[in-house]
């Protein structure tokens, strides 16, 4: 039975998440459709990015992944911006070549191709246009009947923290249902980085510090800031019991800074 994965930012108050079901459904019967998330926030692909990040290696092989965080971006060099479908492992992911697949993995893909006249596609008819190439993939159609291979990966390195002697720069990349604040600062570069020093995550704007990292929220008594790192490897600043984001008006794309001694 065919799996089919969609990640978009259509949210689910109107009626584009029902309607390209619907046309699925209609073209595919049988087939099994999983709802990553529809709330991404509009045009955030880097969001959408982390989410699928998370999610999509615990799907099983030869799923089909579609994500449609459209983010067009003008370009200066002759990357194609259209659609593409990127064969990883034993499943595929067709998305845009708009720096996502970067931000999602490291490591080269199998394959990839590049939609013939996906550039061309209007938003009236792309919903059409989709499905037709999820029905084409279902089908196992060869990827090279599908377009012509991808010469260029658009890169996108917004989850790449840096550091100096003294500091690591990081960056809030989520904020989660709980309002915990996910960092782009991965446990073994952190590691890495500090080693045996002692250091300080800097929080000057809201009058703490955490010199420490925990391995439970409740490590520390409710109402109190912990660092942890998340079952995914990030590390994330939360409130125990409590809506960081809320209290402390911690945010996406806020930076974040660990001093070292």
């Amino acid at each position: 039975m065919s799996l089919i994965t969609l990640t978009t930012d259509w949210g689910l108050t109107d009626h584009y998440v029902a309607a390209l079901k619907g046309e699925l459904f209609s073209m595919l019967p049988g087939v099994n459709i999983v709802d990553i998330s529809h709330q991404i926030p509009a045009y955030n692909f880097m969001k959408a990015a982390f989410v699928f990040k998370n999610a999509f290696y615990f799907f099983p092989p030869h799923t089909i992944h579609l994500i449609c965080v459209d983010k067009q971006l003008n370009r200066t060099d002759d990357t194609h911006t259209g659609w593409m479908v990127v064969q990883y492992g034993e499943s595929m992911i067709v998305c845009r070549n708009n720096g996502f697949f970067t931000l999602v993995s490291k490591q080269e893909p199998l394959k990839a191709v590049y939609i013939e006249g996906s550039e061309e596609v209007s938003v009236a008819h792309e919903k059409s246009f989709l499905v037709t190439l999820l029905h084409d993939l279902v089908h196992n159609k060869p990827l090279e009947e599908l377009g012509q291979p991808v010469k260029s990966f658009y890169q996108s390195s917004m989850f790449q923290p840096s550091h100096d002697a003294n500091s690591i720069q990081g960056t809030v990349i989520h904020i989660d249902i709980y309002g915990n604040a996910i960092t782009n600062i991965e446990k073994e570069y952190f590691e890495n980085v500090v080693g045996a020093r002692r250091f300080e995550i800097d929080m000057p704007r809201y009058g703490e510090t955490i010199t420490k990292i925990n391995n439970r929220y409740d490590d520390v008594t409710p109402g109190k800031m912990v660092a942890l790192f998340n079952a995914s490897g990030f590390l994330e600043i939360a409130l125990n019991q409590g809506d960081i984001s809320l209290l402390y008006g911690l945010e996406y794309a806020d930076k974040i800074r660990i001093l070292l001694q």
